[in-house]
């Protein structure tokens, strides 16, 4: 039974402690959101407000949705081209994730990392030597984002929408049907004889397996239907 939601993710670590090596770092969470060419005109207006800088953008085409795989062993095209980075997403059936890297000249670094796989999450660091600087510039990101939140999606990847779906109903579920097998199954006798105790542990372990079942299920069906990042065109 895979999770779908953590805690937010350090970028320090996942971009390597050189890309955010300044000595104020601001980092925090971005939600599930919906994008489309006009977000990507904003966000690379926002990136380059500046002038120049230099990126680099990583786009997930695997087909993992349980996140099973290694992340090195995750299929990545890797895009320096802005216009070729907006026709990719455009043209991607499901983007499995989304890593933007970005160096500004005098400024600073930050970091973009959205997945659309367990554990589907969205996270933003930006560091740089002006406190007032990253501040800002996190603000600009951050607020891009809200504003394409998708907010039927972003209740579903908190904590409390997909425990619902990640364990209460599928324990819920398989609790009431393997009851009910075992009752119709079962006679009457035979589980109130001596074998009540292994009745009710092969009922437990099947009763646990099945709710991993059912969870596995309802994961691929949800982040399916609603991705942690969409494209809308």
């Amino acid at each position: 039974m895979a999770d779908l939601v953590q805690g937010s993710i350090d970028l320090r670590t996942a971009w390597g402690a050189n890309s955010l090596s300044k000595d104020v770092i601001q980092q925090g969470r971005l939600p599930a959101c919906n994008i489309n060419s006009a977000f990507m005109d904003k966000l690379w207006n926002i990136l380059g407000s500046e002038g120049d800088f230099t990126w680099e953008a990583k786009v997930g085409t695997d087909d993992d949705l349980l996140g099973e795989k290694e992340e090195q062993n995750r299929s990545e095209q890797i895009v320096t081209e802005w216009s070729e980075l907006t026709a990719l997403l455009a043209a991607l059936p499901r983007i499995d994730s989304l890593k933007i890297t970005v160096e500004i000249p005098g400024q600073g670094s930050l970091a973009i990392m959205i997945k659309s796989y367990a554990p589907a999450r969205g996270a933003l660091a930006v560091s740089g030597d002006s406190a007032e600087w990253v501040n800002a510039k996190f603000a600009d990101i951050e607020e891009l984002f809200v504003s394409s939140k998708d907010s039927f999606a972003a209740g579903l990847y908190s904590y409390i929408g997909f425990g619902m779906i990640h364990t209460v109903i599928p324990l819920s579920a398989a609790f009431v049907i393997v009851m009910l097998l075992a009752g119709l199954l079962i006679p009457s006798e035979i589980r109130h004889s001596d074998w009540v105790w292994w009745i009710t542990a092969i009922c437990l372990l099947i009763t646990l397996r099945l709710a991993y079942t059912i969870s596995d299920r309802l994961m691929l069906h949800f982040m399916k239907k609603y991705p942690y990042l969409r494209w809308l065109s």
